[in-house]
């Protein structure tokens, strides 16, 4: 599994990224808005990331009207080879998704909420289908449950396309937005190709206490004459 980490707030990731652990980072409206990043500074956040060792940054393009998101997808697009274009999975959503596919750009289709939904995404081409894993628990449904159902879902599509034309599709799942670590490990279990988590679980993820003592006891053991 990859693991990407949720934020925009440069001080966070930096230390993060620099491990090697984690394939990049993913940011949402709401994390842009948090850390105080403007449309202008997009380029900017997106060169330091990379920099620091992100492999894809995922930037959310944003607009009510269909001609004008797929706009703001291609302005985005445009920001960094790096960067994987995110859009809604909402009509318009999926419109700009397919033509950003058509045009070569990879692109995560993102708010997924029901299992449902991930039938039209799958079909854009899209390299990434993202459901909210802790939005679909806050609705009361369990979150990790139904991107299971997701992943059940295409796994068998895959294995249908490769029995009507040879190849399987590139559209694999990244669940968004995991909070706790057994939930994390349930969905790598299962196979889902990808995760995001914020920082302080990324952080975990690289931390154990017995792994340190015996750090410690190693670095304290004297050296042969």
């Amino acid at each position: 599994m990859r693991i990407y980490v949720a934020s925009a707030m440069v001080g966070d990731l930096v230390p993060l990224l620099g491990t090697g652990a984690f394939a990049g980072v993913v940011t949402t409206p709401s994390l842009l808005q948090r850390a105080g990043v403007l449309r202008d500074d997009v380029p900017h956040l997106v060169e330091e990331l990379v920099g620091a060792g992100a492999r894809e940054v995922c930037v959310p393009a944003r607009a009510r009207d269909p001609e004008a998101l797929l706009r703001e997808a291609r302005r985005v697009a445009a920001v960094h080879p790096e960067v994987t274009v995110a859009v809604p999975a909402t009509r318009g959503g999926l419109a700009a998704a397919a033509a950003m596919v058509r045009e070569g750009r990879p692109v995560l289709v993102s708010a997924l909420h029901r299992p449902a939904q991930l039938l039209g995404a799958v079909h854009t081409g899209c390299r990434w289908v993202a459901p909210t894993v802790a939005g679909i628990d806050d609705s009361g449904v369990d979150g990790v449950a139904e991107v299971l159902r997701m992943q059940v879902l295409l796994d068998r599509g895959r294995r249908g396309d490769r029995a009507e034309r040879g190849a399987s599709p590139g559209t694999h799942l990244l669940a968004a937005d995991v909070r706790q670590e057994e939930r994390l490990l349930a969905l790598a279990e299962a196979g889902v190709a990808a995760a995001s988590v914020d920082p302080d679980l990324a952080a975990a993820l690289l931390h154990d206490d017995r792994t340190s003592a015996l750090v410690d006891a190693m670095e304290r053991v004297p050296d042969l004459p």
